[in-house]
């Protein structure tokens, strides 16, 4: 549905899960401005959000693609394949996702995003902020 955000889980929908299960090629349609937010995702990982080829529909054909593509942080991006249904994902370095911060701090973020350290529940008060 045109507008609409489907949000799930990186735990959910990894080691071999699926979000949308039993699916038909082409069967799942995801219309133009249809969004994809897939919490707590980690750089370097691949997500199965379908087990078939998704049909996106519309004008645009931008469901699930560029800006419609959520994360729960501006350090990671994403890219979803419609033929796999997969989702993959990448850390973006800290001058793209936040180029107002220092060169020291956005290092250390940008590390600890490529090296899959982000965790909500660190006992580093630092690192959950930055996650």
């Amino acid at each position: 549905m045109e507008g609409s955000t489907f949000d799930v889980s990186a735990a959910s929908v990894g080691n071999g899960n699926t979000a949308i299960r039993n699916a038909v090629d082409n069967a799942g349609k995801v219309a133009d401005g249809a969004k994809l937010r897939i919490s707590g995702a980690k750089a370097g990982e691949r997500y199965a959000i379908a087990d078939a080829a998704i049909n996106q529909t519309g004008e645009n054909k931008n469901g699930w693609r560029d800006a419609n593509l959520l994360s729960s942080t501006s350090f990671l991006g994403f890219d979803f394949n419609p033929v796999t249904g997969e989702v993959t994902t990448r850390a973006k370095s800290a001058a793209e996702a936040m180029p107002a911060l220092d060169s020291e701090l956005g290092n250390l973020a940008s590390g600890m995003y490529a090296a899959g350290r982000n965790d909500y529940f660190a006992s580093e008060k630092g690192r959950r902020f930055l996650s």
